[in-house]
């Protein structure tokens, strides 16, 4: 199963838990009030998740002009492996 699948599956699950919360304490206006605010915390922890993550452990981007020889192996590994070079963080 791909990365994508599972966060996709994860967060419908938790998307349809809040949902029948919502039914359980405010029948038809809770369920739609949980369904909108399960959809905005769901686009802001996708798009926010990695950010949020890196700024929690304190990572910092390196470049090139900081460690060449890490920047060289990983663009060398990721050639090898038919990937995009990732960015590379240290916390």
């Amino acid at each position: 199963m791909t990365n994508y699948l599972k966060t996709t599956v994860l967060l419908a699950a938790l998307t349809a838990l809040l949902v029948f919360m919502g039914i359980g304490l405010g029948g038809p206006t809770g369920m739609w009030l949980a369904l909108a605010v399960a959809l905005i915390v769901n686009a802001y922890a996708y798009w926010q998740g990695p950010r949020l993550i890196l700024a929690a452990h304190g990572a910092a981007e390196i470049d090139r002009a900081t460690a060449p020889d890490l920047i060289d192996l990983v663009c060398d590994l990721a050639h090898s492996a038919g990937i995009a070079a990732p960015r590379i963080f240290v916390s």
